[in-house]
């Protein structure tokens, strides 16, 4: 399976469904070529009409995944400090807006 054995152990069911899906930085030919933008928009478009916000988090550590939010416009909330006191695993919480036109039709 393409997810990290922590996400196996840790994963909650609405999740279940993209756990078959090869995550795109596993493999750098599908890097740069607007995978995640996609991904991003399609789950927008599966929002509730009321959703005003997308939250996201990732790990400290995971700069790439920091970089690729702040692009698609999400703004840092809180950082949580991990419980093993490893800096690189404290959990960075994003969040962005949503556009009415994105909740409708899934498009940024």
């Amino acid at each position: 399976m393409a997810i990290c054995r922590f996400g196996e152990a840790h994963i909650r069911p609405h999740y279940a469904p993209l756990i078959d899906a090869e995550p795109a930085d596993e493999h750098p030919q599908h890097r740069g070529r607007g995978v995640g933008p996609q991904l991003l928009a399609a789950l927008t478009g599966q929002l509730p009409a009321n959703a005003g916000r997308l939250y996201i988090k990732h790990f400290v550590a995971n700069e790439r995944a920091g970089g690729f939010y702040e692009r698609e416009g999400f703004t840092v909330e809180q950082i949580e400090s991990s419980p093993t006191e490893d800096p690189a695993l404290g959990v960075v919480w994003r969040a962005r807006h949503l556009a009415p036109f994105e909740q409708t039709n899934g498009h940024t």
